[in-house]
């Protein structure tokens, strides 16, 4: 009982020694993965997500827009219309095959001087479709962005804890056989030989969910970023700018549909459309003219209007409150991007107060859980008391670990709310 009680003495000075002298070493690194040859980064991921299908879809839609724009150029040029007629003609009554035979060609070219600025406001309008696009495309890059960083470490943090779960699972299997000779002895009891087991079950189940996690994050990666992706190794992101923020893409976006529908509006005018026009005819029988030439020219000037005053003005109103309809939710947008920029650095801040707090909860466990190994090796603890302080540690080190990858989602998050580019950030 002696030796005993100067044994428990000694590790508790061990105990003392250790929080004297700093918890024991922990890397992160050892929770990682090894970097080999041919390990993808974040920065591969970021450039190859550029083929993603969405993107492609955009570019089409960047086409289409340009497509437009040109044929609506193209309006301002003179139309030209080109037919033929060709006529046959008999006469029933007659007892004799008499028949009337018209042929005609014609060429028309209409040119509108002036139609109320319609077609300018139409070119406009496109204009404003293709930077919506654009804008478009921008935003749907950084959401792609966005994803894989949280997708990327994730995965980090579920492949910390699998490696953090198999170093348990090991330590677990170890203990079970030196129990089941203490048991085999009549040293120790069935209950602390079937409790460890349970835990090393449970823990194997925890393995097998966490191998799943880790699957479903590779795979995740691999879709947005168009590339099959095995292995990869951890970068971290720069600090975000803090200050001189830009407006997100999908805010430039709805501004720019906005605008669209404020030009598409200011091309239904009252306004009269002034035409030169000049048609040419060829009848090379002479016969349908009343002055039987063959050849006639007509040149002219042609002025109209539209009177349907009532469906105009009523269409053009409804383009009117769509218009305010989407200034409106531009102006949501931008007060929601305000708050986001809010939270996102208020989340900054709490993420890197969490990293200090897991540190110093990780050191405490690491400790704790060296001097009850020791007790427990001695016999001086029950395997209830070893179950505890290895849960602890293990929690402390996910905890730790999450948020550290906690941390660099956050400055993603940030970057992306407040309008920035994060590839800039990509180590």
């Amino acid at each position: 009982m002696k030796k005993r009680y100067i044994f428990s003495v000694c590790l508790l000075c061990l105990g003392f020694l250790g929080e004297a002298f700093g918890a024991p070493k922990f890397s992160i690194d050892n929770l990682l993965p090894k970097e080999k040859d041919g390990s993808i980064g974040l920065r591969d991921l970021i450039d190859s997500a550029k083929n993603n299908y969405q993107v492609l879809a955009k570019n089409d839609g960047i086409a289409k827009s340009e497509a437009e724009k040109m044929s609506a150029y193209l309006e301002f040029g003179p139309n030209i219309t080109a037919s033929y007629n060709y006529g046959y003609q008999t006469n029933p009554s007659s007892s004799k095959t008499d028949y009337i035979g018209d042929q005609s060609v014609s060429i028309g070219l209409n040119y509108d001087l002036y139609t109320g600025f319609s077609s300018v406001n139409k070119v406009k309008q496109k204009s404003a479709e293709i930077r919506a696009s654009i804008a478009e495309k921008k935003y749907t890059l950084e959401s792609l962005y966005l994803q894989i960083v949280q997708e990327y470490y994730a995965y980090f943090t579920n492949y910390s804890n699998l490696t953090s779960l198999k170093q348990k699972k090991k330590l677990l299997d170890s203990n079970v056989k030196r129990l089941q000779k203490l048991y085999n002895s009549g040293l120790s009891t069935i209950n602390d030989v079937e409790a460890l087991k349970a835990e090393a079950s449970l823990t194997e189940y925890q393995i097998a969910q966490s191998e799943l996690d880790l699957e479903q994050n590779r795979l995740n990666l691999s879709l947005l970023s168009s590339q099959e992706v095995t292995n990869m190794h951890r970068v971290g992101l720069a600090d975000p700018k803090l200050k001189n923020l830009s407006v997100r893409s999908d805010i430039v976006a709805l501004s720019e549909q906005a605008q669209s529908l404020d030009y598409q509006k200011r091309q239904i005018t009252y306004a009269p459309t002034i035409s030169l026009y000049d048609n040419f005819n060829y009848n090379p029988d002479g016969i349908s003219s009343l002055t039987n030439d063959k050849f006639s020219n007509t040149v002219g000037i042609q002025i109209s209007m539209q009177f349907d005053s009532m469906s105009r003005y009523m269409q053009k109103e409804a383009l009117g409150l769509s218009y305010l309809q989407a200034t409106k939710n531009v102006a949501y947008k931008k007060e929601e991007q305000k708050r986001d920029i809010r939270l996102y650095y208020k989340s900054l801040q709490i993420a890197k107060a969490k990293i200090k707090s897991a540190e110093a909860g990780l050191k405490s466990a690491m400790i704790a859980f060296e001097n009850v190994s020791k007790q427990y090796d001695a016999q001086l603890v029950t395997y209830v008391d070893y179950l505890n302080a290895l849960s602890q540690k293990f929690t402390a080190e996910a905890t730790y670990v999450e948020s550290l990858n906690n941390y660099e989602m956050q400055k993603a998050n940030f970057v992306f709310y407040s309008g920035q580019e994060l590839q800039n950030y990509i180590k």
